[in-house]
């Protein structure tokens, strides 16, 4: 089988270009790489620009079901379900209100027929109000309608600051945003936001969403 052991980029920009969010997101999904994979990144003034970093340094919080097919996803959040119910249950404050209401939003999710996992989302604005929204899957998946972006709606229109997002399935596991939506929160200038997310294990961490796209490339010029 083939195994990617190095991604490297060059460029004429002087400094180097790390890869956008959806190619972080493919190559880590990939059979044919790991989360150790360097990904080397150099500009045109040679090596003392250099970037090397792993995938899963570019790619943090990967969801727990990356690389499984469905029915492994839907068996692995069924284990994991049995950790991360009690501390739902017992979350107080806006984190258990967020993971909550994401939790709940997944019950709109009507097409499980399409694919086992259901996701919703729950974004907290400093006001105290919240909205939620939810997974629109399209049978060809790719299609889907992400269920954080459609928060952006809401994120746009509200005069508070979003504080706290979480997207969970329908087993209360929290997965870090999926590409367009880590790509939005950064890039629109709320990369600021906390976001509730469980790591391989089931721990529950609170990177911000700045955490979740180290390093992104950016293209203002000076």
């Amino acid at each position: 089988s083939v195994v990617v052991c190095g991604v490297y980029i060059c460029t004429d920009c002087e400094r180097p270009i790390t890869p956008g969010p959806l190619c972080r997101e493919f190559m880590l999904s990939s059979v044919m790489a790991a989360s150790s994979t360097r990904v080397v990144m150099e500009g045109s003034v040679g090596c003392s620009s250099r970037l090397t970093r792993t995938l899963s340094e570019l790619w943090p919080y990967a969801s727990p079901y990356t690389r499984l097919d469905r029915n492994e996803q839907a068996a692995t959040g069924k284990q994991l379900a049995a950790q991360v119910t009690l501390a739902r249950e017992a979350a107080t404050g806006n984190q258990g209100r967020v993971w909550r209401a994401a939790v709940g939003a997944c019950d709109r999710d009507a097409r499980s027929d399409l694919h086992p996992i259901r996701f919703g989302s729950s974004v907290l604005f400093a006001d105290g109000s919240e909205a939620c929204s939810w997974q629109k899957k399209a049978l060809e998946y790719g299609c889907t309608l992400d269920a954080v972006c459609q928060l952006a709606p809401y994120i746009e229109a509200s005069a508070a600051k979003p504080i706290l997002l979480c997207m969970a399935d329908q087993f209360g596991v929290c997965h870090a945003p999926f590409a367009p939506a880590r790509a939005y929160l950064v890039e629109h200038g709320w990369g600021a936001i906390r976001v509730l997310v469980h790591d391989q294990e089931g721990v529950l961490h609170t990177p911000t969403a700045e955490d979740l796209c180290p390093g992104l490339p950016s293209w203002t010029r000076k």
